[in-house]
């Protein structure tokens, strides 16, 4: 007796389809789902491909870089590096560079973790252009709308608020690319500003008044015991 293939093939064929169109569906929705998410859409935004994260110096002596970096650095961009690779294409396309390493790639996307006095690209590129923050000693200012921000110490010197300030625009050293600066007064500031980069909140709260492709943002944590809490923005403000 010969046996009839005829239905159960055309069945398979048929099942096959379906399940490749709803992965095709699946896929786009999953797609518009990332790019509503705000977090998502801030890095996505102009940093297509390669992305280089420049972190301060680091010191051959453990003690010595301890008190320069600092581990609030490190953690900032432990937290940077760990969020890009979660949905960037190709993971290998970001890499860690010391800022002494990086003169010959400062054309491409960098994102930069420190201020001045730890980062010296990050000193370098708030001497040489106008860019909206400076700082005075561990003081921030905001020169967009004439604002100082210091952070708070307590008797002994401690830190119980600091402040930090975001920059998303073109690369100086080439506009077809994008630079990201996250500076804090100290390195706490560092951290919560990265940390604040991957707040949903406090993101969305931004998008809703347009895109990412350049803007600036200050904000703040308090520090308890040590530990920086959960940052939130003080001001943002869209640049030209």
């Amino acid at each position: 007796m010969t046996q009839d293939w005829t239905f159960p093939l055309a069945t398979n064929l048929i099942s096959a389809m379906i399940f490749f169109f709803l992965g095709i569906l699946s896929k786009n929705f999953l797609d518009i789902v990332r790019k509503k998410n705000p977090v998502h859409y801030f890095w996505n935004e102009g940093l297509k491909s390669s992305i280089n994260i420049i972190i301060p110096s680091l010191s051959k002596n453990y003690d010595e870089f301890s008190l320069h970096t600092g581990h609030s650095d490190l953690k900032a961009f432990a937290i940077t590096s760990s969020l890009l690779s979660s949905f960037h294409n190709n993971a290998d396309e970001i890499k860690m560079i010391e800022a002494r390493y990086v003169l010959d790639r400062l054309d491409e996307n960098i994102v930069l973790i420190g201020g001045p006095i730890t980062n010296e690209i990050t000193g370098e590129i708030m001497s040489n252009f106008k860019i909206p923050f400076s700082f005075e000693g561990h003081v921030l200012i905001d020169n967009y709308n004439n604002k100082k921000y210091e952070p708070k110490l307590d008797e002994n010197g401690k830190i119980l608020e600091d402040y930090a300030f975001i920059l998303k625009t073109k690369n100086p050293y080439n506009n077809k690319n994008t630079l990201i600066i996250i500076a804090g007064c100290y390195g706490y500031g560092t951290y919560s500003g990265a940390k604040a980069l991957t707040d949903y909140d406090i993101l969305r709260k931004i998008k809703r008044n347009g895109t990412f492709k350049s803007i600036g943002l200050i904000v703040k944590s308090h520090i308890i015991n040590g530990i920086p809490q959960r940052p939130f923005l003080i001001d943002s403000f869209k640049l030209e």
